[in-house]
């Protein structure tokens, strides 16, 4: 699976001349730390060993608090300020930086659905839940020039990557249904989604394995169609929607963060 997860890094220098007229120290301030919070463990969450059981649990609850963190500056940033904030706080860029934590935490649970061995079905739906959520991550990105190159093609790129696992793994069910022209329908699909981001996005990411894999499927499936089950091929856009399940919530942040903290006066 697809293990490259956008992180953010922390970028902000807290002093007295980048603060804009009218803005309270102390509310800035909070918001400032607040978005280095969230860069933070959105840098642990993309660091994580995602082979192990423990490393997926941890980052999908990192990439859910990052999310929080940035959710929680949208809602309160305009409010703490009687001018315009820096580009980096406002609200449709701290939006957009929610929206990704989002995605990369639905995609999270979906490399932990796979990596349980869960039902296709289900898989399925989780995976066809992180192509949406990357897809309204990538709209919300589009007016945003601030952002790192590689975020846009990331995010559609990670848009047709995980509607095709969505594919693959509904074709797998067909299959187990005796539903063979379902599975060619899907898996055509699927290939055919991987191309694009092959085509597009290359230079971002490597879809080689996911479309190897396809692509032998495919060849089987039509192989076995052909010679043996001679079942009609439908149209990918006739065949029963997917559906979704999302897994993932923000988690708006709380005081204090961590549990283990202690003030400066508690030793």
């Amino acid at each position: 699976m697809f293990k490259i997860f956008l992180h953010l890094w922390i970028i902000l220098i807290l002093t007295w001349d980048i603060l804009p007229p009218a803005v309270p120290r102390a509310s800035f301030d909070k918001m400032c730390v607040l978005f280095n919070i969230g860069a933070m463990m959105s840098h642990i969450a993309g660091d994580l060993n995602l082979d192990s059981d423990e490393g997926m649990k941890t980052a999908a609850k990192y990439f859910q608090q990052a999310a929080g963190c940035f959710a929680y500056i949208k809602d309160h940033v305009m409010s703490a300020s009687s001018r315009e904030p820096t580009v980096d706080l406002t609200p449709d860029t701290t939006g957009a930086l929610s929206l990704i934590m989002l995605a990369q935490a639905q995609e999270v649970f979906c490399l932990k659905a796979t990596a349980d061995k869960m039902k296709d079905a289900s898989i399925a739906k989780l995976a066809n839940q992180a192509a949406e959520n990357y897809n309204d991550a990538f709209k919300q990105c589009q007016s945003r020039d601030n952002l790192p190159k590689e975020v846009l093609p990331l995010l559609a790129a990670k848009h047709s990557i995980y509607q095709a696992t969505a594919q693959v793994h509904r074709a797998l069910l067909a299959k187990q249904q005796k539903n063979f022209g379902e599975e060619i329908s899907r898996l055509q699909q699927a290939a055919e989604l991987v191309k694009t981001v092959a085509s597009r996005y290359d230079e971002y990411i490597s879809v080689k394995e996911l479309s190897d894999k396809i692509g032998r499927s495919l060849t089987a499936a039509k192989k076995d169609n052909d010679f043996i089950y001679h079942d009609r091929v439908p149209d990918v856009k006739d065949l029963e929607p997917i559906g979704k399940v999302t897994l993932v919530k923000i988690v708006l942040p709380e005081s204090p963060l961590s549990s283990k903290f202690s003030g400066l006066q508690q030793g």
